[in-house]
């Protein structure tokens, strides 16, 4: 399937995504964190991020649901979360995931992820923010 030129993961409902800005960036992350990917031994998934009680809304943000590195302890894991970081925040996009056992949280926390408010098991990673928000943070720092 293709739209505006981003060839886009045919098992992914694209339906989903209303604004086709936000779509488009999404659907370009997850295809360069597939190329990443696919040069490196390990396996990663990244799916877009679906509210369920606003599934209709659309969030620029992915969920990484699988990081396996397929010889762990080697930086490899590490080397591709951090491209993915990097490509997260420069679309200022938000990055999920989950982590149930200690090990995995330890290492998405070290990561830069913080635990996600009422969610117990997952993590989040937020993009920094721009830098006309960044600027009203500041203005209302000096104001208090």
């Amino acid at each position: 399937m293709e739209d505006n030129n981003i060839l886009i993961d045919d098992a992914v409902d694209w339906e989903d995504c209303q604004v086709s800005s936000d779509r488009a960036a999404v659907a370009t992350l997850i295809n360069q964190a597939d190329a990443l990917a696919a040069k490196l031994p390990l396996t990663a998934v990244l799916s877009p991020y679906q509210n369920p009680i606003s599934p209709d809304t659309v969030f620029r943000s992915v969920v990484l649901t699988d990081l396996f590195a397929d010889h762990t302890g080697q930086g490899v894991g590490s080397k591709w979360l951090k491209a993915v970081g990097d490509l997260c925040d420069a679309a200022d996009i938000t990055l999920y995931t989950d982590a149930a056992c200690t090990r995995s949280c330890a290492f998405y926390l070290a990561r830069g992820f913080e635990k996600a408010t009422g969610q117990r098991h997952q993590l989040v990673r937020w993009p920094p923010p721009s830098p006309e928000l960044a600027a009203l943070l500041a203005r209302d720092a000096e104001a208090k």
